[in-house]
Parts: C-alpha cells; sequence; structure tokens
C-alpha cells in the first residue's frame, strides 16, 4: 500500500488489510488450521478489528543465503541453497 502513496483511501487500505489477513488464514500449511468458506466469507463481511493473525507455518524459516539452481540430466531445476528470501514472520505494518 505504500506504493499507492495518497491514491489510496483509508477504506480500500482497510479492505487490503483485512484481504490478506483473510488470505494468510486460508494458506494455513496445516488444513485443519484453514477456515472453511462461510467463516472466510463471515471473515471477509466482518470488522477487520476481530481478525486474529495467524500463526507462523514451521516453513517459515529465515536464511541467509540465495538459491543456487542445479539442472539434472532430464532438465529437472532443483535448488541445492536455501534463499536469502526466506519467510519470515507475518509484518502487518501497512
Amino acid at each position: 500500500m505504500r506504493i499507492f502513496g495518497d491514491q489510496i483511501t483509508k477504506e480500500e487500505e482497510r479492505i487490503a488489510k483485512k484481504m490478506v489477513l483473510v488470505g494468510l488464514w486460508c494458506i494455513q500449511t496445516n488444513p485443519s488450521d484453514r477456515p472453511p468458506m462461510i467463516k472466510v466469507i463471515e471473515m471477509l463481511e466482518g470488522n477487520l478489528e476481530a481478525l486474529q493473525i495467524p500463526s507462523k507455518p514451521l516453513f517459515c524459516l529465515p536464511t541467509a543465503t540465495v538459491p543456487e539452481t542445479l539442472e539434472d540430466s532430464h532438465g529437472i531445476s532443483s535448488c541445492s541453497k536455501p534463499s536469502k528470501f526466506g519467510r519470515h514472520a507475518y509484518s502487518l505494518s501497512f
């Protein structure tokens, strides 16, 4: 939202924050932690202040190196090193 500067209204900012929080709930690693669609609708229609930030997924480990892509004889790529752009704790400072 910082990209848009003053071009975004307070209402648009509130909607964007709500969509991000609901999206984070929907991509939880453990399927049982993901809300059912009826709950997603309730969250989107409800109050932003009522939404909680979901827990950080297990795969969110800080890393310090750039991925190095290797290709095998079949042309399949894989990463041999973790990315310095690894996932971190959610930060919602809009």
